[in-house]
């Protein structure tokens, strides 16, 4: 699959979850007043335990996200949410964020003490050419690919734990490049809990977060592309 394929098939991956999403939200606004209440029921059980068991509720979840972020499992985006809803926004995002960059970080450390050695005596000319890239655009194909994410994210630590990237550098870029989509999925949570109507759905936080949402593979295109044109070049002149 080349570059552009890649690009293309993520934008409308993440635009199809967007799309998605306004589907949920737009059903559910539809939806009966006995339905939505049943949904707010739930949402609002979510954060009284949060509430009446910060310490527990919050060991918990975080122990949960970090379970879901190891095993990469399709959907755990709406870990996050529930996140936004049972701490709200700044307590959620950072327990979010706390789970998901050390799961990462986890994986990362697993396989490259378990099998960077033998993956490299397997592949070493292959590796050596994505060592020469890391060395160049490491940290910025890092942070792409993290707020992209057209591979399984296990794809994506195990890759770069067979390079020469240094754990620390991954943390961090890692982090920021996952912070963008944390916030958006958390504040999505964070207002969904004081819905109290379908109507009240289509609020300004929600549009916003859905909007933001299908804008990041749109940037992040836009960034990769810009990058690549920097490479072409021999990077800027000084």
């Amino acid at each position: 699959m080349n570059g552009t394929t890649l690009r293309w098939t993520t934008l409308g991956a993440r635009a199809a979850l967007a799309m998605l999403l306004v589907a949920l939200l737009g059903a559910l606004w539809a939806g009966s007043a006995p339905e939505w209440a049943w949904v707010h029921g739930q949402l609002q059980q979510l954060r009284q335990l949060a509430e009446s068991q910060p310490v527990q509720a919050a060991l918990a979840f975080l122990a949960l996200r970090f379970f879901f972020s190891v095993v990469s499992v399709p959907g755990s985006g709406v870990l996050t949410v529930a996140g936004g809803v049972m701490f709200g926004f700044w307590a959620g995002l950072a327990l979010v964020l706390v789970a998901v960059s050390t799961g990462a970080l986890a994986i990362f450390l697993l396989t490259r003490y378990a099998l960077h050695d033998a993956v490299r005596r397997r592949f070493p000319d292959a590796l050596q050419r994505v060592d020469r890239h890391c060395a160049d655009h490491g940290p910025s194909a890092l942070f792409l690919l993290r707020i992209a994410e057209p591979f399984p994210t296990f794809l994506i630590n195990a890759l770069f734990a067979l390079t020469r990237m240094p754990a620390r550098t991954y943390f961090w870029v890692s982090l920021l490049g996952m912070l963008p989509g944390v916030t958006i999925l958390t504040n999505a949570g964070a207002h969904l809990e004081a819905v109290h109507t379908p109507a009240e759905l289509m609020s300004t936080g929600m549009i916003a977060s859905l909007v933001a949402l299908g804008a990041l593979p749109l940037l992040s295109s836009l960034a990769a592309a810009r990058l690549r044109r920097r490479g072409a070049s021999g990077g800027p002149e000084g």
